[in-house]
């Protein structure tokens, strides 16, 4: 005799459903939102007037090409270590271009690494729930 298991039905279990979340995602965007606009910024900035952040940019486009001839795509760290880059050259210009003290362009860089951390687990959390299959 074979006994099939099959898994409970929770669906109508009320105990079952998590507890509601608060969202954070908006608060996040909209704090991280002015950081990135002005890390594009200054990464162009520094492009034009820095001629050693050429040299960072074909190092990190080398990367980017690297997984193509092999038949494989950049994977979401490159763009993130980009997005990082950016903020690094952000922080830099605070200091170089607007004169700002080394504690202010200090300041920039943790907050917007620790913007991008979080929306990079947000991301990650996100993705994952898409890939679960909640027992099929």
């Amino acid at each position: 005799m074979v006994t099939v298991l099959r898994a409970m039905d929770r669906s109508k279990d009320i105990s079952s459903k998590p507890a509601p979340r608060r969202r954070t995602g908006a608060i996040l965007f909209w704090l991280y939102a002015p950081l990135f606009a002005w890390s594009l910024a200054a990464s162009g900035w520094a492009l034009v007037h820095l001629p050693f952040t050429r040299v960072f940019l074909l190092v990190f486009l080398g990367f980017v090409v690297l997984p193509f001839p092999f038949g494989r795509r950049p994977g979401v760290v490159t763009f993130m270590t980009g997005i990082a880059g950016a903020h690094a050259l952000g922080a830099f210009a605070l200091h170089t271009w607007l004169r700002l003290p080394p504690w202010a362009a200090a300041a920039f860089l943790l907050v917007s690494l620790a913007l991008l951390v979080a929306h990079g687990v947000r991301a990650m959390n996100a993705a994952r729930g898409a890939r679960h299959t909640y027992g099929r």
